[in-house]
């Protein structure tokens, strides 16, 4: 990747990309870590228990 003399990148012969302020920054993508919700709240949360007490279905099939 090379810079043309208006301060544009230049990378496989094409002319485009943003003006270069503060120079390159190296990428670096580490492998994504499955989680599960499930697994992170705690059996005895609130929510956990509203969810057992509370049926939100009869909002759904009201259309609200």
């Amino acid at each position: 990747m090379k810079i043309d003399e208006r301060g544009k990148t230049r990378c496989n012969g094409v002319q485009g990309g943003m003006p270069i302020m503060m120079g390159f920054k190296e990428r670096t993508f580490a492998p994504l870590t499955v989680v599960s919700v499930e697994e992170l709240v705690p059996q005895d949360h609130f929510y956990r228990h509203l969810h057992k007490v509370l049926d939100l279905f009869v909002c759904l099939r009201s259309g609200a």
